[in-house]
């Protein structure tokens, strides 16, 4: 028996900083990251001693039972691939007067494909006879599948000018779709309003750094980066 088993894990990441304005940051970033399983497992099968001992001749041929002691391959053979390909670009605008916008995208495209195929020769059971083995099994799985993770949103910021007090109003949109080879799923964008107000009661005062408090409200979400370890904190 031999098995094979390899799994391997790959990923590209690139992103870029921009300031059209003084007062305007934009940023993009694009990630892609490929995990691959392969795996297969053969072995050889035999026709039991004790049976060869009952239906070791065969009526029909006269040949010696030693002719059924034959080698025949059984395996299994496995693929599984996940590919993701995860982006997103950012802008904060400086207004003046202490207030800031922020708008964004996010995408994660996600790529699941299985493929598997088992083989196994006929086999005799006790009750059979080398003429009249089991039928041989051979079966092929294919599956493929693809999802969109999309989200949109855009901030409204403003702080005091004694930094005091600072508030952040927001709306995020987050919409999904799973694609088959028969079937797709989607789900209702979904709209995320939040609010939060900021207060920085005591700054440096003693040996006091700061005292803050902050009050919020509203639903919160996020696209989950897929890429491995840090490279997900380039996203």
């Amino acid at each position: 028996m031999s098995h094979f088993f390899d799994n391997t894990i790959g990923f590209l990441i690139t992103g870029l900083q921009m300031n059209p304005l003084n007062t305007m940051v934009v940023k993009t970033s694009l990630g892609a990251a490929n995990v691959n399983i392969d795996m297969k497992d053969t072995l050889s099968v035999r026709y039991a001693q004790d049976f060869l001992d009952i239906y070791g001749d065969s009526p029909s041929t006269g040949e010696p039972k030693t002719s059924y002691q034959i080698d025949q391959d059984a395996y299994h053979h496995e693929t599984n691939r996940t590919i993701h390909y995860q982006g997103g670009a950012d802008l904060d605008w400086e207004l003046g007067k202490g207030f800031l916008i922020a708008a964004g995208v996010q995408e994660l495209y996600s790529q699941w494909s299985f493929n598997q195929h088992d083989y196994e020769p006929g086999q005799l059971v006790k009750l059979g006879s080398p003429e009249n083995p089991l039928m041989a099994l051979d079966f092929t799985a294919d599956v493929h599948n693809d999802a969109f993770s999309s989200a949109a949103y855009t901030l409204l910021e403003y702080t005091s000018p004694n930094r005091v007090f600072g508030t952040e109003l927001g709306l995020r949109l987050d919409h999904s779709y799973l694609i088959g080879d028969d079937f797709s799923i989607q789900t209702m964008p979904v709209l995320n309003p939040r609010l939060n107000l900021d207060w920085h009661i005591l700054q440096n005062k003693g040996p006091l750094e700061g005292l803050n408090l902050t009050l919020g409200t509203g639903l919160f979400s996020s696209v989950k980066s897929a890429l491995p370890g840090k490279a997900a904190q380039c996203l």
